[in-house]
This record gives structure tokens, C-alpha cells and sequence, in this order.
């Protein structure tokens, strides 16, 4: 799974932000995707999104996360999939071509 977000830091107040998990099948199933969003507003979404961004600063600095470079890599997706584990899914969207943050 990749893992991309809006932000996770100093995010302001016009918006709740949100993780997102994508996942991409294989050419069988028409590269059919599944994104997964965690809205960061509860105490396990927000604890998992700051255990994911300290390991991040911890390995690339401050300037990665909140400029979210980590959009554009996928070195940090096996931390964020173990740091999101308890935390509760939103919404899901299924379809092709699914928006996601970008870089």
C-alpha cells in the first residue's frame, strides 16, 4: 500500500485532514484501485500520524514532512501502514485513476 496525505503538521483550521491508503491491482482486475482515507480527527488517527511523522523527521528532517515530500517516495509506507493499524477508516473510494495528494 502507498500512503500519501494532505499534510500532517501545522495544518490549519480550514480543513480536517486526511491519510490516504492506496492500493493497486494488477492488470486481471483492470488496475482496479482502492483508496482508504483517515480523516486525522480522532486520538488514534492523529497518534498514528504523528508516530508516522516523527519517524520520518527522525530519518529525513522536518522540511520532508511539512513540505510532504513523503508524497513522492514510498520509503516510509511500511511505517505508516504499521503506525495506522488502529486507527479507523473514513471512507473508502474503489474505481481507476483515483485522485491523491500529490507531490
Amino acid at each position: 500500500m502507498e500512503f500519501y496525505a494532505d499534510c500532517l503538521e501545522m495544518c490549519g483550521n480550514a480543513a480536517d485532514p486526511s491519510v490516504y491508503a492506496l492500493w493497486e491491482g494488477p492488470r486481471a482486475i483492470g488496475f482496479t484501485q482502492v483508496l482508504a482515507e483517515i480523516m486525522l480527527t480522532d486520538d488514534a488517527a492523529i497518534a498514528a500520524s504523528n508516530q508516522w511523522a516523527d519517524e520520518m523527521k527522525k530519518h529525513k528532517g522536518e522540511d520532508f514532512v511539512m513540505e510532504t515530500k513523503f508524497n513522492c517516495e514510498r520509503s516510509f509506507d511500511p511505517v505508516a501502514l504499521q503506525s495506522f493499524k488502529a486507527a479507523a477508516i473514513t471512507a473508502v473510494t474503489i474505481g481507476t485513476q483515483l485522485s491523491k495528494p500529490g507531490c
